[in-house]
């Protein structure tokens, strides 16, 4: 019965932000007497509650009859928002069913991250004897129409009882190294120099860019590095 009010209660608030104004009434019984709420909901405006006591009335069975229908149809309506919220992806769950449970929420975020929601493949890795306190590892093709990025990410339990990460993506352009400078995802570059002869590192506000010459393309790589990202979970 919880619950039901509450997913009742949140489309009745998803209805008010959309400016629509409903009127709807929720009824809960006790031993005693029946009470109703009265939701009154004005566009963009927190709803105001009004309880008005009352009682039990001879339409008991056809209230009853038509709670029954309301529950079923905000059940329908919530199976689709509540089943893409529990989904877990694949290398999250990978990784849970491996045991490596401590710094999962570190692992689900940069798998969510790094996919972006697009179709992709992977391998992951990790230690069969304290799963828990070692590093995972995934790879990743994420695939694009017009190709593909590799991903390599890492997640590591640290002593100090913090999650820490690294990944990259790594991909190659047609356009030459000069173009990629100019593309949006490079525009506060800042140029850190040369490795040792051929590849050009770049620091970005959170990431860091190496760029090679491929013949008349290039190869890009970004790379990042979080220390102390969240705290293990026990």
């Amino acid at each position: 019965m919880l619950a039901s009010r509450r997913a009742i209660r949140c489309i009745l608030l998803f209805v008010a932000m959309f400016g629509i104004q409903a009127k709807t009434i929720i009824k809960l019984e006790t031993n005693i007497v029946t009470y109703y709420y009265l939701a009154q909901y004005a566009p963009f405006y927190h709803p105001e509650m009004r309880i008005l006591q009352m009682e039990t009335s001879r339409d008991y069975e056809k209230e009853r009859h038509m709670k029954f229908i309301m529950l079923v149809a905000l059940a329908v309506l919530l199976f689709p928002v509540s089943h893409a919220c529990a989904a877990e992806g694949k290398i999250t769950k990978m990784a849970r069913e491996a045991g490596f449970t401590s710094c999962i929420s570190t692992v689900a975020r940069l798998e969510g991250f790094l996919s972006g929601k697009q179709n992709y493949g992977s391998w992951s890795f990790w230690s069969n004897q304290e799963t828990d306190r070692q590093p995972f590892n995934a790879s990743m093709e994420v695939s694009y129409s017009d190709g593909g990025i590799l991903v390599d990410f890492t997640v590591i339990p640290s002593p100090d009882g913090t999650c820490a990460y690294t990944y990259t993506k790594s991909w190659y352009t047609p356009n030459s190294c000069q173009k990629t400078l100019k593309q949006k995802f490079m525009q506060k570059a800042v140029l850190k120099g040369k490795l040792n002869v051929h590849v050009q590192a770049y620091s970005l506000e959170t990431a860091e860019v190496l760029l090679q010459k491929a013949g008349s393309g290039c190869m890009v790589q970004k790379k990042e590095v979080g220390f102390q990202f969240t705290r293990q979970q026990p």
